[in-house]
């Protein structure tokens, strides 16, 4: 998603928006987590909600949207043309009704065919949970590969995405992708290394679990964290989102799927589905 999808205006914002701990606790009520590239090690209190099995503790919930009606607030849905809502009994968490992204054929490479918006109130730990399906035909993006899903805005830019990479009918790989980020280069490619041979499957519904943790002050020190139908994929430690001149606070997540990369053209219609997204902070 490029620049120009900005955050809504503060005025519609302030509308719509009215521990890690350790020890020797017993291992059904704590999880430890490794973390492959990290040098600490963490343990967390096991979820006590089912449907979120790898939410933090404490955070308060921002969103939780099952797709009945559009607009569902605190949802904005301000480009959707190509979005609507239909019917499939397969859906894992609130069947029947889902949320359903054309990408028409013709459409070019570099957008997104909907742009749907959801504020997230002064949360330094953003959890997301969604489902997802991608429809049997779907082509990744044949120049870049990039078939991105959210971007999630810190510091006033769109600084984390998630995508189903892959160029084609190739395999697609599971990733956080960071941009205009504090770093050299500006940009970094998150891959799997917990699970290097995860993939999202075309035409089945998967679950995706991501943790992010803002970096504190321009220091190193955010995380990132995705599973993907309950197996960590992705885990990174000392990570420096923004600098520390920057709003260190998670503001908003966009479904916004930008396909490439520029150049290129969708061939058929193809379609993303997402069943549920439920978003909670701290």
């Amino acid at each position: 998603m490029h620049s120009r999808h900005r955050p809504v205006a503060a005025a519609l914002l302030a509308l719509i928006a009215c521990s890690c701990a350790s020890g020797d606790a017993a291992a059904r009520s704590l999880r430890r987590v490794a973390e492959p590239g990290c040098a600490r090690a963490r343990e967390r209190p096991a979820s006590t909600d089912d449907r979120y099995p790898n939410q933090p503790p404490g955070l308060r919930v921002v969103a939780d949207r099952p797709f009945s009606t559009s607009p569902e607030l605190p949802w904005v849905d301000y480009a959707r043309g190509n979005f609507s809502i239909v019917q499939d009994p397969t859906a894992r968490q609130s069947p029947p009704l889902v949320g359903q992204a054309t990408f028409p054929a013709g459409f070019s490479g570099g957008s997104e065919p909907i742009n749907l918006y959801v504020p997230i109130p002064e949360a330094k730990t953003l959890y997301v949970s969604w489902w997802m399906k991608l429809s049997p035909g779907f082509e990744g993006h044949p120049r870049s590969g990039v078939n991105k899903i959210f971007h999630i805005w810190i510091g006033g830019a769109n600084r984390v995405t998630l995508s189903a990479q892959g160029a084609g009918t190739s395999a697609l790989q599971p990733q956080v992708r960071l941009q205009r980020v504090a770093v050299p280069g500006g940009a970094v490619n998150l891959l799997p290394n917990a699970a290097p041979g995860a993939t999202v499957v075309r035409g089945r519904w998967q679950h995706w679990e991501l943790v992010l943790v803002a970096n504190g002050d321009g220091n190193a020190d955010g995380s990132v964290e995705l599973w993907l139908d309950g197996v960590k994929v992705s885990d990174y430690c000392d990570q420096r989102f923004i600098a520390g001149t920057q709003d260190a606070r998670w503001q908003s997540l966009n479904w916004a799927p930008t396909w490439g990369g520029t150049g290129a053209s969708v061939r058929r219609p193809m379609y993303m589905w997402i069943d549920h997204i439920y978003i909670s902070g701290l």
